[in-house]
C-alpha cells in the first residue's frame, strides 16, 4: 500500500468530507510502522490535513488526526515531530480538545502536548531551540553580545 502511493491518497482523502475520518484512522494505523511514519512524514500536506481535521472534523475523525499525530510525532523522527510542533494552531487546536474532545481525544491530546513539553525542555537545556542570533557565521560585527528570544508554548493539560 505505501510503495502503491497509498499515503498520498489517504492525504488526500482528509479534504473529503465522505471519508476523512476513515483516512485519517487509516494514517493513524499505518504511522505505527516505521515504514509507514516516514511515508507520511514525507507528505507535505499530512500535517496541514490532520490538523484541519481536528478543527472541522467529527469528535471520531478528531480522534483519529490527533491519535496519529501523536504517533508521527513519536515514530517519525525528530525532523517530522519538528514540523508538528511547529505547525500554526496546533497548540490551540491541542488545547480545545482537552476540554471538548471524548475521552480518547483528551487522552490523545494531553500525551500529545507531554510529548512537546519534553521536546521543548531537552531543547532549552541544550540551548538550541527558540534562540536567535546565537551562530557566529550570523553575527553583525556592530553587536558586542548575542540577542537571544525564548519561544515557548503552553498548554493546560487537565488531570484525566
Amino acid at each position: 500500500m505505501i510503495e502503491g502511493g497509498g499515503v498520498s491518497s489517504l492525504v488526500g482523502a482528509l479534504k473529503n468530507e465522505g471519508v476523512a475520518e476513515e483516512a485519517a484512522g487509516a494514517l493513524a494505523l499505518l504511522v505505527r510502522q516505521s515504514l509507514g511514519a516516514e511515508a507520511i512524514g514525507k507528505e507535505d500536506s499530512a500535517v496541514a490535513g490532520l490538523m484541519g481535521m481536528m478543527r472541522c472534523g467529527t469528535p471520531r475523525g478528531k480522534e483519529n488526526a490527533v491519535a496519529a499525530l501523536l504517533e508521527l510525532c513519536r515514530s517519525g523522527g525528530a525532523a517530522v515531530a519538528e514540523k508538528v510542533l511547529r505547525a500554526p494552531a496546533i497548540a490551540g487546536l491541542l488545547q480545545t480538545l482537552l476540554f471538548t474532545g471524548t475521552k480518547r481525544a483528551r487522552r490523545k491530546a494531553a500525551s500529545l502536548a507531554r510529548v512537546f513539553q519534553r521536546r521543548e525542555n531537552a531543547a532549552m537545556r541544550s540551548g538550541v531551540y527558540g534562540f536567535v542570533g546565537n551562530t557566529n557565521g550570523n553575527r553583525d560585527g556592530g553587536f558586542t553580545t548575542d540577542v537571544s528570544v525564548p519561544i515557548s508554548i503552553s498548554i493546560s493539560v487537565p488531570v484525566l
